[in-house]
Formats: structure tokens, sequence, C-alpha cells
């Protein structure tokens, strides 16, 4: 593929603005936190987005009476070298292991993993339970595909695929059985856009088999901050190891959650699209129809995830907390967390219309 192609597709995506999809709490919060590393909020989306989805847990979201789903998602953030990739995902993974570390996990049953091979994911998934992997560079992931296996790339996309369903894993070997039932395993990626073009092409030549379909990717124009403008700025009042941590205790035992009559009502009617798109490109272009056809899946799964963010961020703001204890799980905030739980008062599991079409606009 040509440089000059690459460019203009780059150039396209990095024009895409950023729909308002945050309340205006919300947008404060998260620009204050990306703000204090440099970058932008565009930057942190994908990070956040699967950082979210991993401490709801085991909790799920429901489609329809029979069928609820688990909240998993695969986000990449693609964007060129020294425009702050690593200083946005920093911000989430340095967060998750301060919540282990007061949660007293330690470093070698950390939920914060990333395989080497995709045996050493399940093995990590098995004995651990949902992981979440925080790849700073994307060929780790991608080189890490048929790597040490006799059945080769074809069998760890599958791997991958099932993951992301929810399906239970069978994996039968000379020396031993593995079942795993509900595995949970939420992937960022950090890549060059150049490298993720020629990888979607030689998907279309290759395998479509709709693994890179799954990905959420998100590949906004860098941001340019001065450092004398960061450290002019003061810290933000609420953080995100606040926030994920007060997440982590809403889901610490496992919810459904579950879109209210107008929300369902709009995305019936987004699905029922999708899948008629799928069926008119699936002669023509199986990628886009496969792209359609797991978007209503994302759908469904980022709006829980948008609907707890906003949440625990409007709790945060409003209850009477000094400013530091948002800032750092101090003993004061974790208590008021307890005792705020213990009042089964807080009803947090209804999805609204709004939130539905927010999600939406995320992903168109």
């Amino acid at each position: 593929m040509k440089r000059q192609e690459i460019e203009e597709i780059t150039e396209k995506s990095n024009k895409i603005n950023l729909p308002t999809v945050f309340n205006p709490q919300t947008t404060e919060v998260l620009n204050d936190i990306s703000f204090q590393s440099g970058v932008s909020i565009e930057f942190i989306l994908a990070p956040l987005i699967s950082s979210v989805s991993h401490f709801l847990n085991r909790s799920k979201i429901e489609m329809t009476d029979s069928h609820s789903e688990n909240f998993l998602l695969y986000t990449a953030l693609l964007a060129n070298a020294s425009t702050g990739k690593s200083s946005a995902m920093r911000i989430f993974t340095d967060a998750a292991y301060e919540i282990e570390n007061k949660l007293g996990i330690e470093d070698s049953d950390s939920l914060i993993a990333t395989g080497a091979t995709v045996e050493a994911t399940i093995e990590l998934i098995k004995t651990l339970g949902p992981i979440l992997s925080m790849y700073d560079e994307s060929s780790s992931f991608i080189g890490s595909l048929g790597r040490y296996t006799n059945g080769g790339t074809n069998y760890d996309r599958s791997i991958y695929l099932n993951l992301f369903n929810g399906i239970t894993i069978n994996r039968d070997l000379k020396c031993g059985r593995t079942r795993i039932k509900n595995p949970k395993l939420n992937i960022c990626i950090l890549g060059h856009p150049w490298a993720f073009i020629r990888l979607i092409k030689e998907e279309i030549e290759n395998f479509d088999d709709g693994l890179f379909q799954r990905f959420l990717m998100c590949c906004p124009e860098p941001p340019i901050v001065s450092l004398k403008e960061i450290r002019k700025k003061p810290s933000p009042k609420i953080s995100i190891v606040a926030i994920l941590y007060l997440i982590f205790k809403l889901n610490e035992t496992p919810q459904i959650y579950k879109l209210n009559k107008e929300a369902c009502d709009r995305y019936d009617s987004i699905y029922d699209v999708n899948r008629e798109i799928v069926s008119l490109s699936n002669n023509v272009d199986s990628f886009i129809g496969a792209m359609f056809g797991k978007s209503s899946t994302h759908l469904l799964r980022l709006c829980g995830i948008l609907h707890i963010l906003k949440k625990s961020i409007d709790f945060l703001k409003n209850k009477e907390v000094v400013d530091s204890d948002k800032r750092i799980l101090t003993n004061q905030f974790r208590e008021m967390i307890e005792n705020e739980l213990k009042q089964d008062s807080l009803i947090f599991t209804e999805i609204s219309l709004d939130t539905v079409n927010e999600a939406y606009e995320l992903i168109t």
C-alpha cells in the first residue's frame, strides 16, 4: 500500500470529531484526567472503555429475557509514535494496579496481564478469572497469534473470537483438558495507523474471520499540550482510580443491567437496521458485513459501560467527600463507599434512551 494512501486514510480518521457522548459533568472530569497526562479525551477513550468494562466484574447486560452478555470489549488506540499513546494507557494501568494493591491482590495474582501466547492467556483466565490485557505495542498481540502452537494462527484467532462472544473455551490436549465457562477478557492495544490500515487490507485478502471487526478502533488527532500548561492546571478533583474503584464496588456483587422501554425500542431499531445491512453486504463485502454484525454487540455493551461511568462520576461529584479523598483511595473514601452501598438505596442498573443514543454516536 502506498504511503500517500495511508496518509489520506489517517487524515480522514483524524478529522472525525468525537461527538458529545458525555454529559457536562463527565466531560469535565475526563478532560481534567486526560489533560494531566498531556493527552486529549479522545486519546483515553480506548483504554477507558476496556478498563471500565473490566471493573464491571461479572455483571451482565440483558438483551432479551433469555439472553444477556458479559461486559468485554477489544479496543485499539491508533496514533503515530511519540504522540502520547503510552501516557494515555498508563493512566489506567496505574489506576488498576493501585486498586488491586488496596484490595490485597498480590502481583502474581494480578488480573492486569498480557499473555505472550494464546495458551498463556487461557491459563491466566482459567487460574485468575477476568483478565484485562493492555498491550503497549500492537505487535505484541498480533505477533502472539500462532506462536508456539501446532494449530497456527487460525487456531489462536478462533480462541479470541470465542472469548469475545463469551463462549465456553474447550481445549483438549494429550496432557490434559481445559474447560473455562463464562470466560472474560478485555483487551486494549496501542498501534500505528499505517500498521492497522495494512493489517485490515490483509484481513480482507487472507483471513476475514471477523477478529479485527471486533475491535473498536480510535484514531484521534494528537493533541499539542505544553508542559507549562500542564503544570499550571490543578490536579483533577476526581481521579480515574476513584471512579474505577467505585465501579468495582458497585459490581462486586454481579448485577444485571437492563435497557428501559424507550432505550430498548431504540436499540431494537438499530439492531434491525444492522441486520439488514449484514444481509445485503455479505454477498458483496463480507468484511463490512462482519463489522455491522458486531456493531450491535458493541452498542449493547457500550450502553452499560457509558451508563455506569456517568453514574459513578455523578455519585462522586454529589457526595460530600474532601477533594483529596476523591483523588486517592484513602481509608475515609473507601469507608464512605462501603457505607453508601450498605444503605441499599442506590438504583443504578436501568439504562436510559439518552445513553443508547450516546453509545450509538460513539461508534458511528
